[in-house]
C-alpha cells in the first residue's frame, strides 16, 4: 500500500470493489456495519487479497471504512459502461 499513489487508490477503490461485488448495492447498511465491526474486532495485522494492495496499519481500518460506506449505494461501473443499478 505504501507504494502505491493514494489519488489512484482513493479513485478505483469503490469502483474495484463493486466489480468484484455488485451486491453491496442490497445490502443493509447497519446490518454490514456490524457484522464488519465482527471482523475488524479480529484485529488483523495484514489483509492480503488478489484483487488489492497489501495493508498494514491505519490502512486495514480506512479499508474496513471504505468497504462499509459502499453498503445501499449503486453499483459503480467501470469506465465506458452506462450506468445500471438494476443487475
Amino acid at each position: 500500500m505504501d507504494e502505491l499513489p493514494r489519488d489512484l487508490y482513493d479513485e478505483t477503490f469503490r469502483m474495484f470493489n463493486s466489480l468484484i461485488s455488485p451486491w453491496h448495492q442490497w445490502l443493509d447498511p447497519a446490518a454490514y456495519d456490524r457484522h464488519v465491526d465482527t471482523v475488524e474486532a479480529l484485529a488483523p495485522r495484514v489483509v492480503a487479497s488478489a484483487h488489492g494492495p497489501v495493508l498494514r496499519g491505519w490502512a486495514i481500518h480506512d479499508a474496513f471504512d471504505r468497504v462499509c460506506s459502499m453498503a445501499g449505494r449503486p453499483r459503480v461501473m467501470p469506465p465506458g459502461r452506462p450506468c445500471s443499478t438494476s443487475s
